[in-house]
């Protein structure tokens, strides 16, 4: 099969290596099936989407909706090359799923991101909506579900050209797809307890949680049973290889 190609938009190491390794795991595939290259830098390799079956974008610490005067030189670069890949992607309609970091995605395609549903790291009910229960990346997954997720900004307006697949009580777009082939997701379909506790850990002092509230997450997140956001990760790589 073609390989499929993942973005990077961690400038933290450590917690770039265990995501990489998890889209590994969870989507059944090695490294020759899984290129990878690091964007915050800004600096992108010359992509033929014809050489490949898909993309996939992951999280990272970067906000969008941060005013422009508070971005990093880094984060405007990773910015700028996320965008560029989403000129290729949506003007083809190339299979692509963004875990987390959405905003970008989202905003190209003329949705608004704003931080009116923020959600502390931790496990959250995820419900299917009905277009979801059709969707093919979710036909294995029960109608609701635990994912972890953990966001300061979320999508308040759709683009026009998507539908909501999931959504939960504390943010009303959990997966949303754009087109027939793009996909953006607030939870992590990557993330398991072990995965969730080294994120924690790297990130607590980053806004997301009060960092002395750390050893209070992770203990309730080794209690949480997330099995069923992988399968995200597997159907697609099955639909598009």
């Amino acid at each position: 099969m073609k390989p499929f190609f993942f973005f990077f938009s961690r400038p933290e190491d450590k917690a770039a290596d265990n995501e990489y390794e998890a889209f590994m795991k969870f989507g059944d595939l090695n490294p020759e099936q899984l290129r990878q290259v690091r964007i915050h830098s800004g600096q992108l390799p010359k992509l033929n989407l014809s050489n490949y079956s898909g993309i996939f974008i992951g999280g990272g610490p970067y906000c969008v909706s941060d005013l422009p005067t508070k971005k990093s030189t880094e984060q405007k670069k990773c910015e700028a090359a996320i965008n560029k890949i989403m000129d290729e992607v949506a003007g083809q309609d190339f299979p692509l799923l963004a875990a987390c970091y959405i905003g970008v995605v989202i905003e190209h395609q003329g949705g608004v991101i704003s931080r009116q549903y923020p959600e502390v790291i931790g496990g959250y009910k995820i419900e299917l909506s009905q277009e979801g229960k059709q969707d093919k990346l979710l036909k294995d997954l029960p109608d609701g579900f635990v994912a972890f997720s953990g966001h300061k900004e979320s999508c308040d307006k759709l683009p026009a050209n998507s539908v909501v697949l999931a959504y939960s009580s504390t943010c009303p777009t959990q997966l949303l797809r754009i087109k027939n082939n793009i996909y953006a997701c607030q939870f992590h379909p990557e993330l398991d307890n072990i995965g969730l506790a080294l994120r924690i850990q790297i990130y607590k002092n980053y806004g997301y949680f009060p960092p002395e509230d750390a050893g209070k997450l992770v203990k309730e997140a080794a209690q949480q049973a997330v099995i069923e956001p992988v399968k995200i990760l597997r159907n697609f790589v099955k639909t598009y290889q």
